[in-house]
């Protein structure tokens, strides 16, 4: 439901500043390392209105209502291999190397360089015949 994606929402936007403040890279990926720096700073409190789920039980949440983008990652990540901007693999994953390949793939086709995994750059790839 809408509520629950606009929750996910904020968790995902505090993630990404909890990566930033602690001088982690700032991808949005739950990964053990980020885990540990949360577990180690006391960020992970039970939320409001009793949930006692697990750290690890909200993680796997978090992780199934990020599909969506993973798919959507692994697809410009294909595309951005098959335009011959980088060689990737295509896991879905927006790290360093795919949001570099992005940029430079932006930069070349006029677009405003962010680095972003989104519709506007699937898009452009699909125009350019990298999107099968």
């Amino acid at each position: 439901d809408s509520s629950t994606s606009r929750g996910l929402g904020d968790v995902y936007k505090r993630q990404r500043q909890f990566q930033e403040s602690q001088g982690l890279q700032v991808d949005g990926m739950i990964t053990p390392l980020l885990l540990t720096q949360v577990r180690q700073y006391g960020q992970v409190n039970p939320t409001p209105g009793g949930d006692d789920r697990s750290l690890e039980e909200r993680v796997a949440e978090l992780n199934a209502a990020s599909g969506n983008d993973r798919e959507l990652v692994r697809q410009i990540q294909s595309a951005l291999t098959r335009a011959n901007v980088a060689e990737l693999r295509a896991d879905g994953i927006a790290g360093e190397q795919t949001r570099t390949a992005i940029r430079t793939f932006q930069a070349l086709h006029g677009m405003d360089v962010t680095g972003e995994p989104d519709g506007d750059v699937l898009k452009k790839l699909t125009e350019v015949g990298a999107v099968h």
